[in-house]
Parts: structure tokens; C-alpha cells; sequence
């Protein structure tokens, strides 16, 4: 609920919510799909998303998520859960956004793509907020983790989960990662 109402995906319960000059948010959804055109192929998804983009740039990043040659003709709506995700994924990052929300980003990846991921993002020069259950992923690309305990208490913890688990352990706070 949190991060589709930072994405502007939900409406606020309560208060404002207001960006940054100059923020561009890009969303990837659980629910990926629906941002996908499945009767367009993989490179025209990818060239709508940002048409300034040469199609050698998107064939360049497709190409980074494993999608190569004649792949990147199939049309969208035969592809894996897998593959429909890479293609989502690259959408996102050819909006070329400086504020990434990734909800479950890692879901229906196999470990290679999954890594490949991890080694983009971690790259990103912008901010990125992300939700994961793939402890490889998060300790690639956090920087910070963001802890919601028995949904009363919060708290931001600078580094990576050891480092959370370690602050947690000394200062009392609940170490969610032990249930």
C-alpha cells in the first residue's frame, strides 16, 4: 500500500503527498503487465516508453536483460512471466526517471537476470525505493533499509540487512528478519 501511494497508484488516505523539483518517478508494479502492450513486440514497448531513444540504444539495453536478436520482435503477449518482466523492466529505465519505485522487481527472474538487475541498479545515479524478498538483491543494491514491525514501529537503518539486523539487535528494535 505504501509504495503504490508513493507511485501515485493509490489515493492518499490522509495529507499531501508533493515530489521534489525535477523528480521523475518511474514505477514498476507487482503487476507488471498492465504497462505492457502485448500485442506490440519487445522493441516497440521499449521505443514507446521513451522515443528519443535510438533503436540501437533500446536493442543496447534490451540486450542487457538477455533479450537479443530476433527476440526483441516476439510480440509481448507470448512471452514468459520471466521475459514479460525484463521487458517491463527495460521500459522503466528507458523513461530515463531519476526516482525508481520497484515493487517486487525480482519476481519471475531467474538468477541470472536477477543479477543483472541487482548490477544495473546498483549502478543508478538516482534514488530507488524498492520492496524485495530476495536477500541477494537487497544486499546488491540497498543502501539503506526501511523496517515496519508488527506494522506499529518504523525506523530507517543505514547499510544493508546485516547492518540492520546488528543496529536492531543493540538498540532493541525488533528484528523482523529472525520471525
Amino acid at each position: 500500500t505504501l509504495v503504490k501511494t508513493l507511485a501515485n497508484s493509490l489515493d492518499l488516505i490522509d495529507g499531501t503527498l508533493e515530489f521534489g523539483h525535477n523528480v521523475m518517478l518511474g514505477y514498476h508494479a507487482q503487476n507488471h503487465l498492465d504497462s505492457l502492450k502485448s500485442n506490440a513486440t519487445v522493441l516497440e514497448n521499449v521505443i514507446e516508453a521513451n522515443r528519443e531513444l535510438s533503436e540501437q540504444q533500446v536493442r543496447g539495453l534490451l540486450g542487457q536483460f538477455l533479450l537479443q536478436k530476433d527476440d526483441v520482435f516476439k510480440k509481448v503477449g507470448v512471452l514468459s512471466g520471466g521475459e514479460k518482466n525484463r521487458v517491463s523492466l527495460c521500459c522503466l529505465l528507458a523513461k530515463q526517471a531519476n526516482f525508481l519505485i520497484l515493487d517486487e522487481p525480482t519476481n519471475h527472474l531467474d538468477m541470472a537476470s536477477a543479477d543483472i538487475l541487482a548490477s544495473t541498479l546498483s549502478e543508478f545515479k538516482g534514488t530507488i525505493l524498492f520492496v524485495s524478498h530476495d536477500r541477494s538483491f537487497i544486499d546488491t543494491v540497498a543502501t539503506h533499509v526501511f523496517v515496519v514491525a508488527n506494522g506499529k514501529q518504523s525506523a530507517l537503518f543505514e547499510g544493508k540487512l546485516k547492518d540492520y539486523e546488528e543496529v536492531a539487535e543493540r538498540s532493541g528494535f525488533p528484528n523482523i528478519l529472525k520471525a
